[in-house]
């Protein structure tokens, strides 16, 4: 099996520690950043109107793709 994770953010240590013990039952993890590294604006979860900034943690992110024995790619709109 795969999993792909598609986030703006970044990976904690439960999520590698899963990917982890995922990929030892044959199962792959990659990971699609839709983010920045400079990060964008976005409304918080819990709708108190207060303005985040989303920033992509790459360096978690392929942490993540490499416990899960999979990819990290950055997602892109320009077709590279």
């Amino acid at each position: 099996g795969h999993i792909i994770v598609l986030t703006a953010d970044s990976a904690d240590n439960t999520a590698v520690n899963t990917a982890k013990s995922l990929s030892s039952d044959g199962i792959t993890t990659s990971v699609l950043g839709m983010a920045t590294k400079v990060g964008a604006p976005l409304l918080s979860d819990d709708r108190n109107g207060k303005v985040e900034i989303s920033r992509l943690d790459s360096k978690s992110l392929q942490a993540l793709a490499d416990a899960g024995q999979g990819q990290f790619q950055m997602f892109t709109a320009d077709d590279s």
